[in-house]
């Protein structure tokens, strides 16, 4: 019995070993807030800011190169979208639901904005 329960172990790790790992969009995520001044009281032309506040206060996320950009908070804020007209961000979530795709340039929502359930958002 036990015997056949190690063989059962060493195959196991050994599919395991040779397995490719996918990681949802977050994990290849921009980590960190940097506050630019592009962002403040909202967002420059071409710019897409997360605020950690409502009504653009707070610290900011701006996102000016096409990426994806990881959402730390878990706070009620807002963002501004002004990127080139017509321009759609993708919003992905933390527990993995399908991603939401944003209204186009130029949007806003300032207020009443949860932060909790995002992962990260694609502003391209």
């Amino acid at each position: 019995m036990i015997v056949k329960r190690m063989a059962v172990l060493a195959a196991t790790v050994a599919a395991v070993a040779g397995a490719v790992l996918t990681l949802p969009a977050a994990a290849n995520a921009t980590p960190y807030v940097n506050n630019p001044p592009q962002c403040q009281g909202g967002a420059d032309y071409g710019w897409f800011c997360a605020y950690s506040g409502q009504n653009f206060t707070g610290q900011s996320i701006g996102m000016y190169d096409c990426g994806n950009y990881r959402i730390p908070w878990t706070s009620t804020g807002s963002w501004d979208n002004e990127q080139t007209p017509g321009t759609r961000p993708w919003l992905y979530w933390a527990d993995g639901s399908p991603a939401w795709h944003m209204p186009p340039a130029p949007s806003s929502q300032k207020t009443n904005v949860g932060w909790a359930p995002v992962a990260s958002i694609t502003n391209c």
